[in-house]
């Protein structure tokens, strides 16, 4: 496959305009259809080539944008973002996300021919490229890439230096002890904050983080039959005093007198997060219940 050929910015803008009689021509676009807002005076690109070294994380995966360039492939001017794709979750996986690369007021959409998604195994990294049709009016020197629809938690690079980049980085909860409720003695361990969720390659909805907390669950009791322990087991108290329930967590059969260890519940929590904490373990065949306080600064 023959390689893209890089070519400078002003013969580019001289070819656009011969091919196009002088006419401005608007963005290609992919449904959704482009939103361009056209200017008056084209401002041609200042570099071919720019590095980002760009770190964000979006639906399960941590991206790595390294450069962003301008190539002619076929007639057709793009910008290819070449891109690492590490996959945090445990399933094979592709990045789905909206794309949006915008620049002066202009909206371009993906290149599906041209983008590279590669399926990455879980856990490993694989490298590819987000690729967007732009036009003489795109410059490098003002362009930012939004990742995620405006529902969902939103990933923002921009490419300048203006703009603040928003990289929905994970962030460690500090949390430990035991509580014990019945029968049930829960331990926790560590936590994290994050705008996505990588098993299910998920993003978050917009105003809301997934507060995950690792623990082990012991059952105290002696019955033969064992504990047949659940998501309805755990819930989370809020700081205004509102309980939320388990949005993912394990379901297990508790032998008696032993441990199970290295369990995850995740809770889908409001933002901001700042405040006072209480995870709840429940006893529900005698209706007790233990708290574990913890600190969200």
């Amino acid at each position: 496959m023959d390689r893209p050929i890089v070519i400078p910015m002003v013969l580019l803008c001289a070819f656009l305009a011969a091919c196009s009689g002088g006419a401005t021509p608007e963005a290609s676009s992919t449904t959704p259809e482009a939103t361009n807002t056209p200017s008056a005076t084209a401002t041609p690109l200042s570099t071919d080539s720019t590095t980002l070294d760009a770190v964000v994380w979006f639906g399960g995966f941590k991206l790595t944008l390294e450069t962003a360039e301008v190539v002619v492939d076929d007639g057709l001017p793009r910008v290819d973002i070449q891109t690492l794709f590490a996959n945090e979750g445990s399933n094979n996986a592709r990045l789905n996300a909206t794309l949006n690369l915008s620049s002066g007021g202009r909206h371009y959409q993906p290149s599906l021919s041209d983008q590279e998604l590669p399926e990455v195994p879980g856990k490993t990294e694989g490298r590819g490229a987000l690729s967007f049709t732009i036009d003489e009016m795109f410059s490098l020197d003002d362009a930012v890439l939004t990742i995620g629809n405006p529902d969902n938690n939103q990933a923002i690079v921009p490419f300048g230096l203006d703009g603040a980049l928003v990289d929905l980085a994970p962030v460690p909860v500090r949390v430990s002890g035991q509580a014990t409720g019945g029968e049930l003695r829960i331990r926790a361990r560590a936590g994290e904050l994050r705008a996505d969720i990588p098993e299910r390659h998920d993003q978050v909805e917009t105003e809301h983080l997934a507060l995950t907390l690792d623990f082990d669950i012991t059952y105290i009791g002696d019955h033969g039959g064992g504990y047949a322990f659940s998501t309805d087991n755990l819930a989370l108290t809020m700081p205004d005093g509102t309980t939320v329930a388990v949005d993912g967590g394990p379901n297990e059969l508790l032998r008696a007198g032993t441990t199970l260890p290295d369990q995850q519940v995740r809770f889908i929590v409001r933002a901001p997060v700042a405040g006072t904490y209480r995870l709840v373990v429940i006893d529900n065949t005698i209706d007790e219940r233990g708290r574990l306080r913890f600190e969200i600064p």
